[in-house]
């Protein structure tokens, strides 16, 4: 009986599905312990060659192809059982334009998911990404946002953790203008000893470059060329960049960039840097309500601060610090120190000037010079630039308070002090006028008579020398 109704399914499939009505066996009995039917190798079954099918391909890894039809699922598909080393793979799409499509899911809000890996770990259906631990998002290539639109970033750390964004010495987070300037693919040549660098063959770059813009030099035979550099000088053949390259390299790869704040991390010598590149050579501006226009040619490695600055700590400058001349065109601006608030100089604050209002009556400018020792004397010494960086040996062990007056030839000088010190060198070349007056005679002023005619010349004490 079992093998009469087999034989009647088996008739009644041939009618049914007429591509198995073809000649040779297609589907063979298999042993109870096993599938009912076995298909023969490219075989198919469905509702016609060219309609939807299903095609069974023998192959070292065997493939079932649904072919010329949607697939509906209505129950969920699980993945197991057997090994499976690779996961989800997807061929070629042909003129597909999207490779998976939720938009018709019916998925939305926090709680439904995209992608849900664990409770740890997901990309929820409000296009929130969460990831307990480890790295939440990777990209080794440029992500776009889209025209006139902005993107709402939100990194919210668990616990007492903290958001870290790798980075080393040959790499850099770069926001501004996105788009490079252009390319040199491992053909680029550095002139050892010299900043310059040139396309391959020495030829025209072609490429739109200008003072200020980013140099970034990613490969290339000596390692000590790679990292990052500023043209200062644009050729249409040669670029200088802003330091030497120490050797003859001709596989430069160098991509450069224009308008960009660049972020940069320490070098394992120096500390991290942060730098404007701009095509247009102007300077990073740190505040102000609008873009500030300098007056000082400030390049694109320069800072220009658009608003006050509020130094809490010391502040050292290593090069001359300038004051605009319209600044002090107005009494509000130039240098100002608060009152009792003095400016020192030398290295353990030894002298001071400032405005000084402990007498309420009398608020007067002070300059505070050393008490007298072996080393720091209290002598406020006036002349030339002649007298800078001079051993002038004349006010050794002075303790008296004193100004100085040097002349132009730096070999004679007069003290005034509690004492009046004149140089030995006091007459003839180099010598030093003390100009009196013949309108005053009293005490405190030395007389002295010159052909009739009585000059009064003020002192304190003594006169030496």
């Amino acid at each position: 009986m079992k093998k009469h109704f087999f034989l009647i399914m088996v008739l009644l499939i041939s009618l049914i599905i007429p591509s198995l009505a073809v000649s040779g066996p297609i589907i063979t009995r298999q042993p109870a312990n096993e599938l009912p039917f076995v298909m023969t190798d490219d075989q198919w079954i469905g509702l016609g060659a060219a309609a939807g099918r299903i095609v069974f391909d023998d192959q070292a890894t065997d493939t079932i192809t649904f072919s010329d039809a949607d697939v509906k699922i209505g129950a969920r598909i699980t993945f197991g059982g057997d090994t499976n080393a690779d996961g989800i793979v997807f061929g070629s799409l042909g003129t597909a334009t999207k490779g998976i499509d939720l938009s018709a899911s019916g998925l939305s809000g926090s709680g439904d998911y995209w992608l849900y890996m664990s409770a740890n770990s997901y990309w929820r259906a409000d296009d929130v990404i969460f990831s307990a631990s480890g790295t939440i998002l990777q990209f080794t290539t440029r992500a776009i946002i889209g025209q006139d639109q902005s993107i709402n970033l939100s990194l919210t750390p668990l616990g007492h953790s903290n958001i870290v964004s790798d980075l080393d010495a040959l790499s850099a987070h770069l926001f501004g203008n996105s788009t490079a300037i252009g390319t040199w693919a491992a053909d680029g040549v550095s002139s050892a000893g010299t900043a310059n660098i040139t396309d391959v063959g020495g030829a025209a770059h072609g490429l739109s470059l200008a003072v200020g813009d980013l140099v970034h030099i990613q490969n290339c035979t000596t390692a000590s060329h790679k990292g990052f550099y500023r043209i200062v000088t644009a050729g249409a053949t040669t670029l200088v960049l802003d330091r030497v390259l120490a050797a003859t390299d001709t596989d430069l790869t160098v991509t450069f960039y224009k308008d960009v704040i660049g972020f940069f991390a320490t070098d394992g010598t120096n500390g991290q840097r942060i730098t404007g590149y701009s095509h247009r050579d102007k300077p990073l501006q740190i505040g102000g309500d609008v873009l500030a226009a300098t007056g000082h040619s400030l390049g694109g490695e320069d800072v220009l601060i658009g608003g006050m600055l509020e130094v809490d700590g010391l502040a050292y400058f290593e090069s001359a610090v300038v004051f605009a001349t319209e600044m002090f065109a107005n009494a509000a601006y130039g240098l100002r120190s608060s009152d009792d608030t003095f400016l020192s100089f030398g290295t353990n604050y030894d002298a001071k000037l400032l405005w000084e209002t402990a007498d309420a009556n009398a608020n007067e400018l002070i300059l505070a010079l050393p008490n007298g020792d072996v080393t720091n004397v209290p002598v406020f010494v006036i002349g030339d630039q002649g007298i800078l960086n001079v051993d002038l040996t004349w006010f050794n062990g002075i303790t008296e308070p004193s100004i100085a007056l040097v002349n132009a030839a730096e070999n004679a000088y007069v003290r005034y002090g509690s004492t009046v010190d004149v140089s030995a060198n006091s007459t003839g070349a180099g010598s030093i006028l003390m100009k009196g007056t013949t309108a005053r005679n009293s005490t405190g002023f030395l007389a002295i008579t010159v052909t009739g005619t009585t000059y009064y010349i003020p002192f304190f004490t003594t006169i030496t020398g």
